[in-house]
């Protein structure tokens, strides 16, 4: 199973922010975002599953994002 996770560090407000996605024993995939917040010590954190066309379309669109440049 596959299991990959990217942090952004140095964010205005935030110690880190990180993504993962996770690929799950039923074929699903589990995208996670978190957030530290500097000066507090509360994690925001959300996750959503995704089917494998739900997650291509997810990365589709921010792809399109990319090349028009707003990402």
């Amino acid at each position: 199973r596959m299991n990959i996770e990217h942090t952004a560090l140095d964010e205005k407000g935030f110690i880190e922010k990180t993504v993962s996605v996770e690929e799950l024993e039923n074929g699903e995939y589990l995208v996670t975002a978190k957030a530290i917040p500097s000066g507090k010590k509360k994690v925001e954190e959300i996750s959503m599953t995704f089917t494998k066309n739900g997650l291509n379309a997810l990365l589709g669109n921010l792809w399109a994002l990319v090349e028009r440049g707003k990402l």
